[in-house]
């Protein structure tokens, strides 16, 4: 794609030196009379630039996006300027169709060994930034991957593909104290300072041991002796409702390791800002809660 013949036809563009640090600027967008002007960083590497300018000829393209937009294309939303983080949005929607049309690298992920494969060729043939592939990527894969980039061993964003059902690690972890229980090991591609982690959901877990003696709900009783008796209830139904939810993706009567995957999957990297249930998460006895509800479900009849 020669993204800038593309901005030539639609706009008067160059590349600029600009005081500030910004990636582009759009001028007189549908002004009457008036032909639009896009400067583009001349300081920006090759696959930013090619992203910014395809970013740019989305705001000349798309009709309600007018006036002049100065952009910084990794910027983050702010809630006092919504409109503004709109149109942006939808600027970068547009680049990544323009330049990863979606049933090109759709063709491409599902060829794809892995994800991380995926990212890489894309990257490449599209020649965009490797975080503009992956988040391509994200949207456009299978079910079942997770990914975090990483500089000097701290996590600077993750996404998953829709439909993946557990949870990546947290912005600001360290990569050394990750636990990702319900993947496979790690597909990792480095490129300067930044790693990609890429990490694909296992379809069935071994259980560490038989069911315990005890039943799922003699077992949760017992751990909700340690919440606030207003809270008890409230806790209980929650517990169930995400272990239950999980599990209950899977027929009863299914492989006891699938299910299990599925139970795992469902507790990776869960938080919650409630401390009685963040408690009762990490209780010792909460592992029994949930082997005696996935023994359960594939017993049944």
């Amino acid at each position: 794609m020669d993204v800038v013949a593309v901005a030539h036809s639609l706009a008067t563009f160059s590349e600029k030196s600009f005081p500030v640090d910004i990636d582009g600027i759009c001028l007189d967008l549908k002004v009457a009379g008036k032909r639009p002007t896009i400067w583009v960083s001349k300081n920006l590497r090759l696959e930013r630039k090619r992203f910014t300018i395809a970013h740019e000829v989305g705001h000349v393209v798309i009709p309600w996006h007018f006036g002049t937009i100065l952009d910084e294309i990794d910027a983050k939303p702010k809630k006092t300027t919504s409109e503004y983080f709109e149109w942006e949005g939808e600027a970068n929607r547009f680049a990544a169709e323009l330049l990863m049309p979606s049933v090109w690298a759709d063709d491409i992920c599902r060829r794809s060994t892995h994800l991380r494969d995926a990212m890489h060729v894309i990257a490449q043939r599209a020649e965009v930034s490797l975080r503009a592939a992956a988040l391509r990527v994200l949207r456009l894969g299978p079910p079942g991957y997770l990914v975090a980039a990483a500089r000097n061993d701290v996590i600077e964003w993750t996404g998953r593909t829709k439909g993946t059902r557990s949870h990546g690690p947290n912005e600001g972890e360290l990569v050394s104290t990750i636990d990702m229980p319900a993947c496979e090991e790690p597909q990792i591609l480095r490129y300067n300072q930044t790693s990609y982690l890429w990490w694909k959901e296992r379809g069935s877990i071994k259980p560490p041991r038989r069911a315990p003696s005890e039943g799922w709900r003699t077992i949760l009783s017992e751990m909700l002796q340690l919440v606030p008796e207003e809270k008890s209830e409230q806790i209980r139904r929650q517990i169930n409702a995400i272990v239950g939810y999980a599990i209950g993706k899977e027929p009863k009567g299914s492989p006891v390791d699938v299910i299990y995957a599925r139970a795992v999957a469902s507790l990776q990297n869960r938080s919650s800002a409630d401390m009685h249930l963040s408690m009762l998460l990490s209780h010792p006895k909460f592992d029994d809660y949930v082997l005696s509800r996935v023994y359960e479900r594939s017993q049944a009849a």
